[in-house]
């Protein structure tokens, strides 16, 4: 069975069982050995690295085991990103039939075979040709996995398997009399008892992964390299000091813009080396020469440089500067990461605007008046919204965990397993994928949130900032909304209420959107993903699929079909087909509304709830809904 690049990264990685289809049609099982790799190139590999690496340090921090993984220090190259390599004739990714354990339909005697290459399709106890693989393995929580062998009894060889008298075990016969062995063993690693499992269970091998914008202008690369400086750049151009003008000057000269010549210091020592040039030609005086040196070194300036942007970032922020330098940069560091990918996809090479997507309707005449369209937008909360296209997004599994994904949720220590280790250099292998597609930037606005959370008594009155200043709203976001909590397993802290609600809100959202742009688009829903900009309150829904970036689906529906989608995201996920079910469970959220595919959904379709969205009277529902408010 052919797959495509996406499902591979999620769904065909070393270590996991899949179906599949021998050489004579059959259905069967095999593990997945290795993958024909080659190195993938044209990517930041130090900004994807950085999110990789803050991924497993949360993994750890909720009591994870992370010891196979070599070494996950900030600034230290420690693992190899790799694609397929597609090379003629050469399989990119190789497997092998797993279990080995067969029982013959007629007979149902249990056939264990050795190798891949002994299996066959007639039993060699009756002849017949029904054979059928028996696709169980046993998958415990720190790691250990193995396909499924003969029960073990002493003195037994003979097992029989009626699948259906019972599926858990085998028969044998102790002399005249049937007996039954239960399947199970003990795991060799922690000792923990292991039940028999389906092969194609999801339980069996949950992937992780990091999605990461690429900073695809080269220029963007360098300046993120320079540090810490460039993060609080990056973090006062989003409250608005530094213009779009400024900062591509100073990104498209990068080395002179940092350079020690550039620095205040320096200009000043330079202006005054000058005034003292001219008092000694007689040109000025000495009681001149102070006036002079300032003069000559505001004229060097020529506005504003690189310090003074770092100077705003230092001030707005000087509370967690003076409690801990450390805790600090931290902060401002993960802060300007996600800026700077959100800052590629609001830039994007192509753009279509609110603005042109509303001219495009009204000539079409699917709206009357362009008030429908942004009366629409403020009653969802929909601050700005653009299709970006021809954006690139790296996409990379960098470990699994079996049975559960959340630490805190397992029997034992969870261990989170890093893939083999290159063997060109010895850094962990992440197995990824390269995608240029398009999607649709929706800014959520962040005043209304403030006010839905007030409205639901997460805030008092008294943790409001000034909703007419803007970046003191900005500001507030930053200090109570930690998306450096947020990780892609287990719950968020119940301790931490406005992250956790800001963040359910934004993904039901996300989920919504998903949901109509897969009946809109032409593109299936199970073909859409999303990130979530949390810092700056931000959605960005895009195709998986090379096919949505040639087909223009998303930027199409943006374009023509706005109002019509807007208002079916609305009507669409207020109801569940499932109700009154869905609305009693505690999340809100099943198949027949906001969940998605595996694949479309980083979180495992977890932090969800069609009650941030709407106001359901329900018991065990107090939320007024953020699109009813």
């Amino acid at each position: 069975m052919k797959r495509n690049k996406s499902q591979a990264v999620y769904k065909i990685l070393p270590g996991i069982w899949i179906s599949d289809k021998d050489k004579n049609g059959r259905s069967v099982t095999a593990r997945v050995k290795s993958w024909n790799y080659k190195e993938m190139k044209g990517i930041y590999s130090e900004f994807i690295q950085a999110e990789i690496k803050r991924q497993i340090r949360l993994f750890e921090a909720k009591g994870g085991d992370v010891g196979s993984f070599s070494n996950i220090t900030d600034g230290v190259d420690s693992f190899s990103i790799v694609e397929p390599a597609c090379r003629p004739d050469v399989p990119d990714i190789t497997s092998e039939l797993s279990p080995l354990l067969y029982y013959c339909a007629d007979c149902h005697k249990a056939i264990q075979f050795q190798k891949a290459s002994q299996v066959k399709h007639i039993c060699p106890s009756c002849g017949s040709n029904k054979l059928k693989q028996l696709q169980l393995v046993y998958a415990c929580e720190c790691g250990y996995a193995e396909p499924i062998t003969l029960p073990k009894v002493k003195g037994i060889k003979d097992f029989y398997y009626y699948p259906n008298e019972k599926t858990y075990g085998m028969f044998y016969y102790d002399g005249n009399i049937r007996m039954f062995k239960e399947f199970g063993i003990k795991c060799p690693n922690c000792n923990q008892f292991i039940q028999r499992e389906s092969a194609e269970s999801t339980s069996n091998f949950r992937a992780f992964t990091a999605t990461v914008i690429n900073l695809i202008n080269q220029d963007m690369g360098k300046f993120y390299e320079k540090g810490l400086e460039a993060y609080k750049i990056m973090v006062s151009k989003w409250f608005n000091k530094i213009s779009q003008d400024k900062f591509n000057e100073i990104v498209g000269n990068v080395d002179k813009a940092f350079s020690e010549e550039n620095k205040k210091s320096a200009k000043l020592e330079a202006a005054e080396k000058q005034a003292r040039g001219l008092m000694a030609l007689g040109l000025i005086t000495e009681e001149k020469l102070n006036e002079t040196i300032i003069a000559l070194a505001k004229n060097a300036n020529k506005g504003e440089l690189i310090e003074d942007y770092i100077s705003y970032c230092d001030n707005i922020f000087a509370r967690e500067k003076n409690a801990s330098e450390v805790g600090y940069n931290l902060f401002i560091s993960k802060i300007a990461f996600n800026l700077m990918q959100y800052e590629t996809v609001k830039n994007a090479k192509n753009v279509i605007s609110l603005k042109d997507a509303i001219e495009q309707q009204l000539n079409m005449g699917f709206i009357d008046e362009e008030s429908e369209i942004i009366d629409l937008n403020k009653k969802m909360g929909i601050k700005s919204v653009q299709a970006s296209c021809d954006v690139e997004i790296v996409s990379c599994s960098y470990g699994y965990t079996r049975k559960v994904t959340d630490p805190q949720n397992a029997r034992g220590k969870l261990r989170l397993n890093a893939f083999d280790k290159d063997s060109d250099n010895g850094k962990n292998l992440v197995y990824g994928m390269k995608l240029e597609t398009e999607g649709i930037l929706f800014d959520i606005d962040m005043c209304k949130i403030i006010r839905w959370l007030l409205e639901n008594k997460i805030i008092s009155e008294e943790q409001m900032p000034d909703l007419e200043d803007d970046a003191a709203v900005k500001k507030w976001f930053l200090q109570n909304v930690h998306g450096d909590r947020i990780s892609t397993f287990g719950k968020l802290d119940d301790n931490d209420l406005i992250t956790k609600n800001v963040f359910l809100l934004l993904h039901s959202m996300s989920h919504a959107f998903i949901k109509t742009a897969g009946e809109l688009s032409g593109i299936s829903a199970n073909s859409l993903t999303e990130i979530i900009f949390v810092e700056t309150c931000s959605i960005f829904i895009y195709s998986q699929s090379s096919q949505g970036q040639v087909l223009g689906s998303l930027s199409g529906m943006m374009e023509s079909l706005y109002s019509r989608y807007l208002n079916q995201v609305y009507a669409d996920n207020r109801e569940c087909v499932f109700d009154p079910i869905c609305s009693d469970r505690d999340d809100f959220s099943c198949q027949g509304c906001l969940v998605l595919a595996d694949t479309s959904c980083k979180y495992f379709n977890t932090k969800l709830g069609r009650n941030y969205l709407y106001t359901l009277n329900t018991e065990n529902n107090n939320l007024i809904g953020f699109w009813e408010m």
